[in-house]
């Protein structure tokens, strides 16, 4: 179902839309918010997938260090399963 905002904006603003008045402002607003929601997702599943990777690379660091403590020091603790 279709949903009306309410938007504010300043006497210049207003003053400069009235010239042209063969705008339509709501379009001109609804993509608006289209193109910055699909950035604004587009960035976060971007961020997710770089966080995801890092921390792949963390948990391969971490099962190295163990390997290394056990192999080398002499420690036998095994590594986490998280």
């Amino acid at each position: 179902m279709p949903r009306n905002i309410t938007v504010y904006i300043s006497d210049e603003i207003d003053d400069r839309m009235k010239k042209v008045p063969e705008v339509n402002w709501s379009e001109v607003c609804r993509q608006g918010i289209v193109n910055y929601l699909e950035k604004r997702l587009e960035t976060t599943e971007a961020l997710y997938k770089t966080l995801e990777t890092l921390l792949e690379k963390v948990k391969n660091l971490e099962f190295e260090v163990q390997f290394i403590k056990r192999t080398v020091v002499g420690e036998s603790t095994p590594p986490s399963e998280e």
